[in-house]
């Protein structure tokens, strides 16, 4: 599962703006009792939710990230100084399928776009609230998750800039065939997740994405997204 994937992404292009998130670019939602295919791809994965201890950490329906404690695969310094190291809990960010904006029939555009990139921060909100007042976060130091893009979104570079505005960074890892055999199982997995809750997203060929891992310490996340400029607490508008 991946951080942030779709069509259109929130970067700067559409860091403002305005947009109304009712009507068709409402939830994404179950396609009704005759969508035998995407039901099947709906149990799948609340099967594997539960397997993987992947949880909610609020009930906003605008927030579109859940998270899982899992132990780390490797060493890892990141940009502020933080250490982790392997096998340390870290927190793993998986999209919360269900709250995503639904992509109209048309594609994603940037409209689509603007209702991601505010769901995106304000689920970052919600997370460095939470964790600072859950126990069971306060031994972890850093969170990873992925994200995938097509096309010129998916080059290194824009990859960088996006996820740096929001206080993550990108890590590379050396590719081996295994590496490599996974993401093409994500990607499969991705596809049917986007049969199920998004239909309109498979537009475009998603074995063909590139997917980047991205880090995020906890010391970044609450001091950009705990607590605005008077000091009160965000994502409590």
């Amino acid at each position: 599962m991946s951080v942030l994937s779709g069509e259109a992404t929130p970067d700067r292009s559409v860091i403002s703006g305005t947009v109304d998130e009712t009507g068709p670019l409402g939830p994404a939602t179950a396609r009704g009792p005759s969508d035998v295919l995407g039901g099947a791809f709906r149990r799948v994965d609340s099967l594997l939710r539960r397997c993987m201890r992947i949880r909610q950490f609020c009930s906003d329906r605008d927030c579109i990230f859940r998270v899982a404690l899992t132990p780390a695969a490797a060493d890892i310094r990141l940009a502020d100084g933080t250490e982790i190291k392997r096998c340390d809990t870290i927190g793993e960010l998986h999209l919360w399928n269900e709250n995503l904006p639904r992509i109209p029939a048309g594609g994603a555009g940037i409209a689509w776009g603007i209702a991601m990139r505010r769901r995106f921060e304000r689920s970052l909100r919600r997370l460095a609230i939470h964790i600072e007042d859950d126990p069971q976060f306060a031994a972890i130091d850093g969170f990873r998750g992925s994200i995938t893009f097509a096309g010129r979104l998916g080059r290194p570079e824009q990859v960088a800039r996006l996820a740096e505005w929001y206080g993550f960074e990108v890590v590379l890892r050396p590719h081996s065939f295994l590496s490599r055999l996974r993401e093409i199982v994500d990607s499969l997995f991705a596809c049917c997740l986007i049969r199920a809750f998004n239909p309109a997203g498979l537009r475009r060929s998603w074995l063909s994405r590139q997917r980047h891992e991205i880090w995020m310490s906890k010391r970044v996340l609450i001091e950009r997204h705990g607590h605005d400029r008077a000091g009160r607490r965000r994502g409590h508008e």
